[in-house]
């Protein structure tokens, strides 16, 4: 069996996404921007940012501020995680893309006589961090994490 994996494609933005308009210029109902950004702003506060940093530090590291992040309105959502694709050759059918314990299929028959290819997206994970404006001093977030082990 022969197995590749491909680098991981990180998420997580390396630099600033943009340079905030300027002062009184209307805003766009819809923005790609980042944690930092908006903190920087004054989208959100300084308590919000580090609750964001420590919902997402586990996962991103020390990149969370620079997550892109899609506003809509006041809303925001900051996307993370990566995305790692997978393809193996076996000269059996035997085997799926996790081997195990499983049995190699006997030479003279079908499947010990053809060979297969397997894609997959294994140990991906890709997380979303949703955030609704402060109310009342009350702030609300979300966090979803998909793993696809």
């Amino acid at each position: 069996m022969i197995r590749t994996t491909l680098l991981p494609l990180l998420l997580v933005a390396s630099t600033a996404l943009g340079d905030p308009p300027p002062a009184g210029a209307p805003q766009p109902f819809i923005q790609l921007t980042s944690l930092r950004l908006m903190r920087d702003k004054g989208i959100i506060t300084a308590a919000e940012y580090e609750s964001a940093l420590r919902d997402l530090g586990d996962s991103v590291g020390a990149g969370a501020g620079d997550a892109p992040t899609v506003m809509l309105g006041r809303w925001s959502t900051t996307m993370y995680g990566f995305v790692e694709a997978d393809q193996i050759f076996d000269t059996t059918q035997g085997l799926n893309d996790v081997a195990g314990n499983a049995q190699i299929a006997r030479p003279g028959t079908y499947a010990g006589s053809h060979d297969q290819l397997t894609f997959g997206v294994r140990n991906s994970r890709l997380g979303f961090r949703l955030r609704a404006p402060e109310f009342h001093r009350i702030r609300t977030s979300a966090l979803l994490e998909m793993d696809f082990l």
